[in-house]
């Protein structure tokens, strides 16, 4: 249940294609096969855990790719030699999703940039009005309609309609409308508002 949230969010918010998910070592060695990932993210406490054997699998199938090691601020541990070459980034546990989606950020820049280019690109030139910014800012920080209408003191069917007129702008809709009032937030550059 875990994996999956994590691959959820890393897809709604860094914009990541998540290839595979898994446990087990043989998983792995398939999804190399299947999809070339380009970063495996490996949640592991020691260097000896089941984890590791699957970073091995993926370095060892995996032209390049590199890996991010999530451990347990408890259990310290040093990076194994065969590791030391890929790894990016160690991350405790303790540590906020943030500090993922800013490795991963720092790994992709271009997929940043093309995110927010992407969302300049559906808006075509129609911009949002004050209230409808005010109220994707809003969406891009996780409120639910409910909680938008009471920051806002608008009711539930008012949110919903200024949701609507700002997903027909973008050409989307439910958890993607979510994933670009996200980048906009991020990019610190909400689209432009109509006189």
């Amino acid at each position: 249940m875990l994996r999956e949230l994590v691959a959820s969010v890393l897809a709604i918010r860094a914009g990541v294609h998540v290839a595979a998910q898994t446990g087990r070592v043989a998983d792995v060695a398939r999804a190399c096969e299947d999809h070339a990932p380009d970063v495996l993210l490996v949640v592991a406490s020691r260097p000896d855990d089941e984890a590791f054997e699957a970073a091995r699998e993926f370095t060892e199938r995996s032209d390049g790719g590199r890996v991010i090691v999530v451990g347990d601020p408890e259990r310290p541990f040093d990076v194994p030699d065969w590791l030391a070459g890929r790894i990016i980034a160690v991350i405790d546990r303790s540590e906020p999703l943030q500090r993922v989606f800013a490795v991963i950020d720092g790994l992709m820049p271009e997929a940043r940039d093309g995110r927010e280019e992407g969302l300049r690109g559906r808006l075509g030139g129609r911009a949002l009005s004050q209230r409808e910014s005010e109220v994707f800012a809003l969406i891009g920080e996780g409120l639910t309609n409910a909680q938008i209408a009471r920051r806002l003191a608008l009711s539930d069917h008012t949110v919903r309609t200024h949701r609507k007129r700002i997903a027909a702008k973008l050409g989307t809709a439910g958890s993607e409308l979510t994933r670009w009032a996200i980048v906009s937030r991020e990019a610190g550059r909400p689209p432009a508002n109509d006189a």
